[in-house]
């Protein structure tokens, strides 16, 4: 046996292509969904990328505060709790609710990918895990922290976001429910009755 042919013999160490395609199968399976589902998945996918990163990102920048201040000279916990005195809390308490918030925002988010992974399954049980810990996220913001805080310190992209996963979802939702009483999930075809 020559050293090219032992070379050129891939096994399954030499690329993660191949191992990230039997992942990719494992998680969603071998049947592609139609195009109204992917349209809604990718959707959907970009909203829980933009928010998953936002909610890790914030929990370490938290978490890592003493850290940044030594490496950077960014005094983090000063300026949150410089925020959570204008938002009428109390010193020190801001800053337990908002590490409290993105920690559990890290979890909502897992389960929203859970809930993606039904989606693109076409499992009508994809809307709990969409929307239950989307409005317990939103709940979180609203009523752990303050009114004020997501009036004032949510931006309008991330409002936006809220309203197009429960919206996109919960069309999704009843278009499922249509193709599964017989009708079609396309919304540019008419029945046929």
């Amino acid at each position: 046996m020559s050293v090219e042919n032992s070379i050129s013999k891939e096994t399954p160490f030499q690329s993660p292509v191949p191992l990230l395609r039997q992942l990719g199968k494992f998680v969603f399976g071998t049947k592609e969904p139609d195009n109204f589902t992917k349209l809604t998945f990718f959707l959907l996918l970009f909203y829980w990328i933009c928010f998953f990163i936002w909610s890790i990102a914030s929990y370490l920048t938290i978490s890592f505060r003493e850290l940044i201040m030594t490496e950077k000279k960014i005094p983090v916990e000063d300026i949150i709790n410089s925020r959570g005195l204008a938002l009428d809390f109390e010193e020190g308490d801001f800053l337990d609710h908002l590490i409290t918030v993105h920690g559990v925002g890290v979890v909502c988010w897992a389960v929203v990918f859970l809930g993606l992974v039904l989606l693109w399954r076409k499992h009508e049980r994809f809307i709990w895990f969409i929307v239950v810990p989307v409005i317990f996220y939103i709940g979180m913001l609203l009523f752990y922290l303050s009114p004020a805080y997501f009036r004032e310190d949510i931006t309008f992209f991330d409002k936006s976001g809220f309203v197009i996963v429960l919206a996109a979802t919960g069309m999704h939702f009843l278009m499922l429910k249509r193709e599964q009483t017989g009708g079609s999930i396309n919304l540019f075809e008419e029945d046929d009755e």
